[in-house]
């Protein structure tokens, strides 16, 4: 399976973090995509991380430019899936892999796909009116819960498969739908409620996987929003992992006590 990613430089930092975990956990390489580095960035990557693979955006529409509304991620998927037979794995530059990707790769054998669950409010709650009139989504999908954009998995093997995340690719390659006019990070989630749309109207089964994100019972072998700052040097990174390996003990034993209190235990 192939790990891609991406980053612009203000993820830069994020993308050291993701990339030192990879080999922990027999990852061979990664096709990172440049999504705004700077040349000492790009000078650092190749130099520290050999085994990687740098690439360019491939060409698009105006607003693929736009890193803010995520056409990029399916474009890139779209492309990549294009190129090779293999499965491909998509990790935000922010994810961290803390254990083997076997479930993974297990589940993408099975079903062609891996796209978990992200968070527990529903998609009328973070997508734009626009883009649910465009889409035309029905109830049942507004009232659902939101598959991960920033984790998941595609055989390209599986015609129904590479279908959807071109169907995911043309999508994002409409503005209108993709981000209309009024959307924004804090009422819209771009790219996620187009493949989260396209995934509940098919047959496949992305799994019953959870991220961390207000789970109570995420998957074990990924971290995701391991955000960064650029001033923490490279050699503090086991500091770092402590750090977020504890924000993420607590953010799920706090789920976990809503549960209890919630079924009265």
């Amino acid at each position: 399976m192939t790990v891609v990613t991406g980053a612009n430089a203000l993820f830069f930092r994020c993308l050291q973090q993701l990339l030192l975990s990879l080999p922990r956990w027999q990852v061979p390489g990664c096709l990172v995509y440049d999504l705004g580095l700077s040349d000492p960035q790009r000078c650092d990557l190749i130099r520290r991380f050999p085994w990687i693979e740098l690439r360019i955006v491939p060409n698009g529409p105006e607003h693929l430019r736009d890193v803010g509304n995520y056409a990029w991620k399916p474009t890139i998927m779209a492309e990549v899936l294009s190129q090779q037979s293999e499965p491909a794995l998509w990790l935000d530059s922010a994810c961290v892999v803390v254990g083997s990707l076997e479930p993974v790769i297990e589940h993408v054998r099975q079903h062609g796909l891996w796209v978990p669950w992200a968070g527990r409010g529903p998609v009328c709650e973070m997508t734009h009116p626009a883009t649910l009139t465009a889409l035309a989504v029905e109830s049942a999908i507004e009232r659902g819960r939101f598959r991960a954009g920033g984790v998941c998995a595609f055989d390209p093997a599986r015609p129904e498969v590479l279908e959807l995340v071109r169907s995911w690719r043309e999508l994002a390659w409409c503005p209108e739908i993709l981000a209309p006019p009024g959307s924004h990070r804090s009422n819209h989630r771009y790219d996620q409620t187009l493949l989260t749309v396209l995934l509940a109207r098919s047959s496949l089964d992305p799994s019953d996987h959870e991220v961390d994100i207000s789970s109570s019972h995420p998957i074990s072998f990924l971290r995701t929003r391991n955000k960064v700052d650029e001033r923490i040097p490279l050699a503090l990174d086991p500091w770092v992992r402590a750090y977020f390996w504890l924000r993420r003990f607590l953010d799920v034993a706090h789920w976990k006590w809503r549960e209890l209190r919630r079924n009265g235990l």
